[in-house]
């Protein structure tokens, strides 16, 4: 955090380029364009790390589903064997 903010303080003296800041702070340029968008959008607020977690998993179960399984898993003794449809 500390770093971006003084990134967004020598950018903001504009005494150097974005490309040249990027290099001197080890960044991309479209990093340091990102920076820039959501300092302006947010101030110090939109230089916070975010999650990176997927909004959406296409392969989540639902929560019924979930519910389900735990209701049977409660009422299987521990060590017990599912039993086949065959037998």
């Amino acid at each position: 955090m500390e770093e971006r903010i003084r990134f967004i303080e020598e950018w903001q003296k504009r005494e150097r380029s974005v490309a040249e800041l990027s290099r001197a702070f080890g960044i991309s340029r479209k990093t340091a364009y990102k920076y820039l968008e959501r300092y302006d959008q947010e101030g110090r607020k939109g230089l916070e790390e975010r999650s990176r977690a997927p909004d959406h998993s296409p392969q989540a179960i639902s929560e019924q589903v979930a519910e389900a399984i735990l209701a049977q898993r409660r009422h299987t003794p521990p060590g017990a064997r599912a039993r086949s449809a065959n037998g």
